[in-house]
């Protein structure tokens, strides 16, 4: 017959630990959540642009005017002009945001989180 000692369940430090590490867990994602929505947004913005007729024959200052607009109006704050890349040739269009973004997360630790969102509009 096994010790009852043996088999007590999970002790003070145990369960201080566990919640500790449901603690961090729960600051890192409410910390990331956000940085996440914005990026929906701007993958929103980029399909909206791609339906936006006569695309090709926009330049590319006014291609990146009218991404910037949309990032604008669904409150994107971490994306510049410098973000965007626009490439043009022959038969298609291909717009790129890739940005990153630095989050504080517990004292001197930083969340660091980089996306990149691209679309390709074929010519018409």
């Amino acid at each position: 017959m096994p010790d009852r000692k043996q088999q007590e369940g999970m002790g003070f430090l145990g369960w201080l630990f566990m919640l500790a590490l449901l603690a961090l867990l729960g600051l890192g994602v409410l910390r990331l959540f956000p940085l996440y929505v914005e990026y929906f947004s701007v993958k929103t913005s980029l399909e909206g642009l791609a339906k936006q007729s006569e695309l090709h024959e926009m330049s590319h200052a006014e291609i990146r005017n009218i991404l910037l607009r949309r990032l604008d109006i669904n409150e994107v704050d971490r994306v510049s002009k410098e973000n965007i890349d626009i490439a043009k040739t022959r038969n298609t269009l291909t717009v790129a945001v890739d940005y990153e973004v630095r989050t504080p997360f517990l004292g001197n630790i930083d969340l660091v989180v980089h996306f990149n969102r691209a679309i390709e509009v074929p010519a018409r």
